[in-house]
C-alpha cells in the first residue's frame, strides 16, 4: 500500500534527516571510488559487499533522490559501479535490483546514468557530512524551522505532496480513533456508576423490607 511504501521513506524525509541517516554511508563509497581512481584506495579491492535491510536500501535511494515509492523487496539491493571512459576520467552509475529481473540502471538527478564522479559530489554535496558527530548533536532548536518541523516540510512539491493526504488521512483516523476511544471509556465509566447506584438502591429496598 502507499502508507506501507511511504513508510520506509520517513527516516530520510528532509535533505537533513538524509544526510545524517544515509550520509555517512554515501559519502565512504564515493570516497572510495575517490581513492581508487587515484591508485590510493587500501587495501586495494575491486568490489567492496555491505549488507543490509530493506529500510538501509530505502534509505539510501531516497536520499540519493531515486526512491520511487515501491518499498525494497526481500533481497533487493544496489550497485554502484565505477567505470573509466575514453577520457580516461571516471563516472559512477548505480543500478538497483529489486524484484528476480535483472538489475535497473538508474538515472541520477541531474547528471545522467553515467555521472562523473567529480560531479557526484556535486549532485549530493547537501547530503554529504562534513562532521557526522558533531551535525548529528545539533538541537532541532538551532534548526532552520522548515527542516527541524515535518510537518511544514511536506508542503515543499515533489514526493511529499504526493503523500500529504495520507498523513492527513492517518491523522484523521487516529483522532478518530482517540474520540471514539474516550466516548467507549465515558460510556463504561457512566455504565459502572449507574450499575453500582441500582445496586445501592436495591440492597437499601431489600433492607428496609426486612426492617419492616
Amino acid at each position: 500500500t502507499y502508507i506501507s511504501d511511504f513508510a520506509f521513506s520517513i527516516n530520510t524525509y528532509t535533505r537533513r534527516m538524509a544526510r545524517l541517516k544515509a550520509g555517512p554511508l554515501i559519502k565512504e563509497m564515493l570516497q572510495r571510488f575517490d581513492d581508487k581512481a587515484r591508485g590510493s584506495l587500501k587495501p586495494d579491492r575491486s568490489v567492496w559487499i555491505y549488507s543490509a535491510h530493506d529500510t538501509t536500501v530505502a534509505n539510501v535511494l531516497n536520499t540519493l533522490k531515486l526512491y520511487d515509492m515501491k518499498s525494497p523487496g526481500y533481497t533487493a539491493c544496489l550497485l554502484f559501479e565505477l567505470r573509466i571512459d575514453e577520457q580516461n576520467q571516471p563516472f559512477v552509475s548505480i543500478f538497483y535490483k529489486n524484484t528476480s529481473a535483472e538489475p535497473t540502471l538508474l538515472n541520477i538527478p541531474d547528471c545522467g546514468v553515467a555521472c562523473p564522479l567529480e560531479q557526484m559530489y556535486t549532485v549530493y554535496k547537501d547530503i554529504l557530512p562534513l562532521n557526522w558527530e558533531k551535525e548529528c548533536r545539533l538541537s532541532t532548536m538551532m534548526m532552520p524551522y522548515d527542516e527541524a518541523n515535518i510537518g511544514m516540510a511536506m508542503g515543499k512539491p515533489g514526493i511529499a505532496n504526493t503523500m500529504r493526504p495520507y498523513f492527513i488521512l492517518i491523522s484523521g483516523i487516529f483522532i478518530t480513533t482517540a474520540i471514539l476511544g474516550s466516548v467507549i471509556c465515558f460510556m463504561l465509566l457512566l455504565s459502572y456508576i449507574f450499575m453500582l447506584y441500582y445496586r445501592r438502591r436495591r440492597y437499601s429496598a431489600y433492607s428496609y423490607a426486612q426492617m419492616a
